[in-house]
């Protein structure tokens, strides 16, 4: 058991640290500079400040969708709209001819979106400063593909995962 630790741990080793663990750094101090700046400039929280942005570019979402682009808990998410309901900077209508709401951004909420997406220009520039043009088109095209196999294995893990909560399911009800 040991010796498969090790052998694992420097396998992980042999090309350098895991790309996995330095995206995860990398976008972590991405977004506790993008929550400073925002909060600073805007007076929105990290959640408030997602959550604006994702419904700025897509606007009108319902709850459900705001979730899947977002990656929020629909708890955390909904308390979200409902304070940039409350601040004047999102609405709610009834989406026409079906069940449920749809989100959007007022006017209000546009114009902190725009004031929002000329920061991150601003943050992607200082971000990517001293980085070659080729450099960054070469990274953007690895990025697409990493997504792309990102979505891929998520995919095959919720299948996975609804058929493993399927069969725990059926062990634990009684037999006839």
């Amino acid at each position: 058991m040991a010796s498969e630790r090790a052998a694992t741990i420097e396998k992980a080793r042999t090309g350098g640290r895991l790309m996995s663990a330095r995206l995860i750094t990398l976008v972590t101090q991405i977004r506790r500079t993008a929550a400073l700046t925002y909060r600073r400039e805007l007076g929105l929280s990290e959640v408030d400040w997602r959550v604006l942005s994702q419904i700025g570019e897509h606007a009108p979402l319902s709850l459900n969708a705001l979730a899947d682009v977002i990656g929020l808990d629909r708890g955390q998410l909904s308390r979200g709209v409902t304070r940039l309901v409350a601040a004047g900077l999102a609405s709610r209508t009834a989406r026409r001819g079906g069940p449920g709401i749809l989100i959007g951004l007022t006017p209000a909420g546009e114009d902190v979106f725009t004031r929002l997406m000329a920061l991150a220009v601003q943050r992607n520039a200082a971000f990517t400063r001293g980085i070659g043009a080729a450099e960054l088109a070469t990274f953007s095209a690895v990025l697409d593909k990493m997504t792309e196999n990102a979505r891929a294995l998520l995919a095959e893990e919720q299948t996975a995962t609804r058929g493993r909560d399927r069969s725990a399911a059926a062990l634990a009800s009684p037999q006839p």
